[in-house]
């Protein structure tokens, strides 16, 4: 017999009821129990017959599992519903067998085993409905005081981590940030100073909450390095500002997390600086040529080991020539298939729309990702054009 596929939505389903807590659980399952395990009363009730009480609790039992029975059906497992609809009909038929589902209360008992029936009936129907109110009420709180948390780090995450657009003498700046959830582990920024413009991207490892709080941290830490360089020694090399960067990650860090990180000091001439720290190479295009360099990485990402240390390397860049700075949120995108789009196809559209203003390059590249498959990582691209 071939196996029978489960809905989609049943994953998404399961994942609801996993989120749950063991009482909350407790509290839908004696919900579902309560309120349809009267059916079975009502049901005898309707045949006019007195029945004793272990029939009558029988009853209510079996129509109680039943319900639970279709209702995991359509919560956790498709499997489950032949199982269910063997135990409907297989289970008056078992009891009966065994004489427990026809044993007549004596007509005197008749009135009040009725009376009885009607009254346990109310009972379920009315513990049934607390149930189903105390759960909602409990869950929805919890429910809306995670989306007020949420919708409030999304907002912290915007203050954080805005669009750049930043034009100066010698280079114009434009990137974005586009979370996969409310609070993102990619971080892109901009300083200006006498070093020059230091444009970088820091990409945590993950994503959500935690990454996010690490991202902020690493923002605090390079501008207030930044900043504290500012004075008559003048600024901090860029290798030793990664390195100090590196120290703070390893020290604030979880064990189980990292960063990569991607920077540029633009100075005065075409000169630019960069330093790669575990991250996938910055791209360069000569726009003169059409040609595409990578700048590539050599060192370890930020917090792996707190002893390493960054050198920063050189290269010489012409008017018009421009920088690329990207995480692999967007070229790890999957179509059907699961096939990834791969960097070839984001480094394509930079190098041909390389001679645009930077919004439509960065809109084309996005175009392509979201075109290919849908977002499930954060997606952050910067782009620098030497003026």
């Amino acid at each position: 017999m071939a196996s029978l596929r489960e809905p989609r939505f049943l994953e998404e389903r399961r994942a609801f009821l996993r989120s749950l807590s063991a009482p909350a659980r407790l509290a839908l399952i004696a919900a579902i129990f309560c309120t349809f395990a009267p059916l079975g009363l009502i049901f005898l009730m309707a045949r006019g017959g007195a029945e004793s009480l272990t029939s009558t609790l029988l009853w209510a039992l079996m129509c109680g599992a039943i319900a639970l029975g279709w209702a995991f059906s359509f919560l956790w497992s498709i499997k489950l519903l032949f199982v269910t609809l063997i135990a409907q009909f297989a289970l008056p038929m078992a009891l009966g067998a065994l004489g427990l589902m026809d044993s007549p209360a004596s007509r005197q008992g008749f009135e009040g085993m009725t009376a009885f029936q009607g009254f346990l009936s109310i009972l379920l129907i009315v513990s049934g409905y607390a149930l189903f109110v105390m759960f909602i009420r409990t869950e929805a709180e919890a429910k809306l005081r995670l989306s007020t948390e949420m919708a409030l780090a999304g907002r912290i995450h915007k203050s954080l981590v805005p669009e750049i657009s930043v034009k100066t003498p010698q280079v114009e700046v434009f990137g974005v940030s586009d979370a996969s959830a409310e609070m993102g582990g990619d971080l892109i920024d901009i300083v200006e100073g006498p070093q020059g413009v230091d444009v970088y991207l820091a990409d945590v490892s993950g994503h959500g909450v935690r990454a996010g709080v690490l991202m902020a941290m690493v923002k605090s830490s390079i501008r207030t390095r930044l900043i504290s360089s500012d004075g008559p020694g003048g600024p901090a090399s860029l290798a030793d500002v990664v390195t100090d960067l590196n120290r703070i990650v390893a020290a604030l860090a979880e064990p189980d997390m990292f960063v990569t990180f991607a920077c540029l000091r633009m100075r005065e001439g075409g000169a630019v600086e960069y330093v790669l720290a575990g991250h996938h190479p910055i791209l360069l295009v000569r726009t003169s040529t059409g040609s595409l360099e990578e700048l590539p990485n050599e060192s370890l990402p930020l917090g792996v080991d707190k002893r390493e240390t960054f050198r920063a390397g050189e290269v010489a860049a012409r008017p018009g020539d421009l920088f690329a700075l990207t995480t692999d949120g967007l070229f790890e995108v999957k179509g059907q298939g699961g096939a990834q789009l791969g960097r070839n196809a984001i480094e394509r559209v930079i190098v041909e729309h390389a001679r645009r203003p930077l919004r439509e390059v960065l809109t084309m590249v996005i175009h392509t990702a979201r075109a290919h498959g849908p977002q499930d990582d954060d997606q952050t691209l910067v782009l620098a054009r030497v003026l």
